[in-house]
């Protein structure tokens, strides 16, 4: 009875020297990791814990409830790196202390990207390296014709003829093309209002007119149908 009671004591003194010895070498250090958007646990996100000191570095990946536990060893310093990783968030660097326990979050790595245009050239270039044959009509030309309307300048222009209606005002063809086979811009916006498929000329004002660009061609790609 009495050999059993010391053989007892002494398995309990050896598993307490064990825990003790345990804790020594090693602290548990805790990170939690939560969606910052809606604060909730973000399972298998990839925790890199970095032994400031020496560069060694552990991988742990958090469970259901957003947690990466590592015991650190007594070799690491007081502080310890850490890198979250996690796919279409952004990446989380922080330092901590070491067997502390920290909540960090989480949020989408998203952009804005800016509004864009599709057209059939790449950008915008001189009227020698477009892809298309482009006549200019300036701002001077426009004042020495003395011209008030957009029918008066284009009924000067070679391939281009005026028609007048009393009713549905001017219109133009352009190479026995016209009606909705031409189309008319101002600032890259197409005009409204066709009347039996054409647009009356004489209605648009060159008072604020800088210069007028008369492009001929197949261009349904860069400008869309008409």
């Amino acid at each position: 009875m009495i050999a059993l009671k010391i053989i007892f004591k002494k398995v309990i003194l050896i598993l307490g020297v064990t825990f003790w010895v345990s804790i020594v070498l090693s602290q548990t250090t805790k990170v939690t990791v939560l969606d910052g958007s809606y604060g909730v646990p973000m399972p298998s996100a990839h925790v890199k814990f970095i032994n400031v000191e020496s560069g060694k570095s552990e991988y742990v990946i958090t469970g259901s409830n957003g947690e990466a536990i590592l015991p650190v060893p007594e070799s690491y310093g007081n502080r310890i790196g850490v890198h979250i990783s996690f796919l279409g968030m952004k990446s989380i660097d922080d330092t901590i202390s070491k067997g502390s326990s920290v909540r960090l979050k989480m949020y989408d790595d998203s952009e804005v990207l800016k509004q864009v245009v599709v057209t059939g050239q790449y950008s915008a270039s001189s009227p020698e390296k477009a892809v298309h044959q482009i006549s200019l009509i300036s701002r001077d030309k426009i004042d020495a014709l003395n011209a008030v309307s957009l029918d008066q300048v284009l009924a000067r222009e070679l391939n281009m003829n005026i028609s007048q209606d009393g009713v549905l005002g001017s219109s133009i063809s352009i190479q026995g093309l016209s009606g909705e086979n031409v189309k008319i811009l101002i600032d890259g916006v197409p005009m409204i209002g066709r009347l039996n498929g054409s647009i009356d000329l004489s209605q648009i004002n060159l008072n604020d007119v800088e210069r007028i660009e008369v492009v001929e061609g197949p261009l349904s790609v860069s400008y869309g149908s008409n």
